[in-house]
């Protein structure tokens, strides 16, 4: 799959955001993310304790988009 150019946009509260392809050194980070976030969604209805995924499985997770031509992985930084 073709790599995804980064895009640094400027927020309207002068934060910049890095928006970039996944990779799959990012798979811990996005995990605890995960673990993190979904938790407190009103609209992902999980415990902490029910996401059970490990890193090697983030990893698959992300070689999939990296590999497959009609899917992509996003990450936003700030």
């Amino acid at each position: 799959m073709q790599k995804i150019t980064p895009k640094i946009l400027e927020l309207k509260n002068q934060k910049t955001v890095t928006i970039r392809q996944a990779e799959i050194d990012d798979a811990e980070k996005l995990l605890n993310c995960i673990k993190t976030y979904v938790p407190q969604s009103d609209y992902i209805p999980k415990l902490e304790q029910e996401i059970k995924l490990t890193i090697e499985q983030e990893k698959e997770w992300i070689k999939y988009f990296l590999t497959n031509e009609n899917s992509l992985l996003l990450i936003a930084e700030f």
